[in-house]
């Protein structure tokens, strides 16, 4: 029979996760001043573009007639503008535009870590009360000696 994971376990995977999620996307960042990147699929109609703090997906429903492999193409000497706020546009010849600055994900998600990280913190040790957290190594009356509830 398997046992379930704790769930300090798991919100703590999820912390160190997110701490871990939010160094990348630091990174991506702070190297989307210095590089373009551009990932797009064999077809041409989806494309990525990170650059200038800014992630950009294109859908097109049309195919185009570049036959290419599908990958990233890295390029230097972006423009030094920087990106703050989302777009997102449909083009009448069937074509969608999503722009999401990269401070959002990482305000997201630096949010919800440290909501965990305040939560594992706060989390009151085994062997104290659950009430107002006092220590009850060698107590044996069935009571907290500092707030009295029963235990």
């Amino acid at each position: 029979m398997k046992t379930r994971p704790k769930p300090w376990r798991i919100q703590r995977i999820l912390k160190w996760t997110g701490v871990v999620a939010g160094v990348l996307l630091l990174g991506v960042y702070w190297t989307s001043a210095h590089f373009h990147g551009i990932w797009f699929n064999r077809t041409g109609t989806i494309t990525v573009l990170i650059a200038n703090g800014r992630i950009s997906l294109f859908h097109s429903s049309i195919a185009t007639n570049i036959k290419s492999e599908s990958g990233w193409m890295i390029f230097g000497a972006p423009l030094v503008r920087y990106a703050w706020s989302f777009s997102h546009t449909v083009a009448p010849g069937r074509m969608r535009n999503i722009i999401v600055p990269l401070w959002a994900p990482f305000l997201l998600m630096s949010a919800v870590t440290a909501v965990l990280f305040y939560l594992d913190h706060c989390r009151i040790p085994p062997g104290h009360c659950r009430h107002c957290g006092y220590d009850l190594t060698g107590n044996v009356s069935g009571r907290c000696s500092e707030c009295g509830t029963v235990v």
